[in-house]
């Protein structure tokens, strides 16, 4: 089932980009390890790195190497999880303290504080101190729109936490919903990655 999803995924990604559809049978998937989502992370992982080695060996092939490709879905997870290790040095932590999943009145909320400023908002909406304890206790007085409304007119950062059909009939659901898996400007000449003849926006 991973590797099936990851070559519908591969499909969408060549006919987005302009490859051969065959690109995607071209493409050796492997493992059935993922990541921890209710959404096909790994697979997408796979997927994109399947399509740019592909690209790669089709550059290739024009001098006459001819490449197999194959992705490992755990290494391809792996990547995209975590792929720097420090020398000699720790990485600073990913989330900031008071970042994360609050309960409000009426379901749950997602805080984005790693930024100074979206901390500094979201903390004067709550009028609460800076420990999760304080923020779970201001937070649960709020209904979870009204709280990401106040937040975001801020400037910071929050969302309501939505199941998935909620996020479907949501006006911004909807919105991404309407939009392709990648979006080319062909007529932009900004910077532009090329395949072959072909001149993608990026």
């Amino acid at each position: 089932m991973t590797r099936n999803i990851s070559r519908l995924l591969l499909k969408d990604i060549a006919a987005s980009i302009g490859l051969a559809p065959e690109v995607a049978d071209r493409v050796v998937f492997t493992g059935n390890d993922r990541l921890p989502s209710c959404f096909p992370v790994t697979q997408l992982a796979a997927a994109t790195i399947g399509a740019a080695c592909r690209a790669v060996a089709d550059l290739l092939e024009a001098d006459g190497l001819s490449l197999p490709v194959a992705v490992d879905h755990r290494l391809a997870s792996l990547w995209f999880r975590f792929s720097i290790r420090p020398q000699g040095w720790t990485l600073p932590a990913a989330w900031d303290a008071i970042a994360g999943d609050y309960r409000a009145r009426d379901g749950w909320i997602k805080l984005h504080t790693n930024a100074a400023r979206h901390k500094r908002a979201a903390l004067a909406v709550l009028g609460c101190s800076a420990t999760r304890e304080m923020v779970a206790e201001a937070v649960a007085g709020w209904t979870s729109d009204a709280l990401e409304q106040e937040i975001v007119t801020a400037g910071g950062c929050a969302a309501r936490l939505r199941g998935r059909a909620a996020w479907e009939s949501h006006p911004q659901g909807r919105a991404v919903s309407r939009e392709p898996l990648i979006l080319c400007d062909m007529g932009s000449p900004r910077n532009h990655f090329y395949h072959k003849s072909l001149q993608i926006d990026v």
